[in-house]
């Protein structure tokens, strides 16, 4: 393997093993839970959810040119 895929392979890697948590750990929290913010006028625990879809699927539609615009509409 060149250096470039063993970097992006890497990345790739850790991405997937951090969605993968990231997606359990909010699995399990009730409303309650997700109402949850750390200080008043912060974010709660579901808006910060929220926010990194939106962050990720606004990435994947207008930087790689992926998925339709109802897709981009989650940005």
């Amino acid at each position: 393997m060149s250096e470039t895929s063993d970097t992006l392979a890497f990345f790739t890697h850790g991405w997937q093993n951090h969605q993968e948590k990231l997606s359990i750990a909010l699995a399990r929290l009730s409303p309650e839970h997700l109402a949850l913010r750390a200080a008043p006028g912060l974010r709660s625990i579901d808006e910060l959810a929220r926010h990194i879809i939106a962050v990720r699927a606004g990435w994947f539609h207008f930087a790689l040119k992926e998925g339709d615009e109802a897709f981009g509409a989650l940005n």
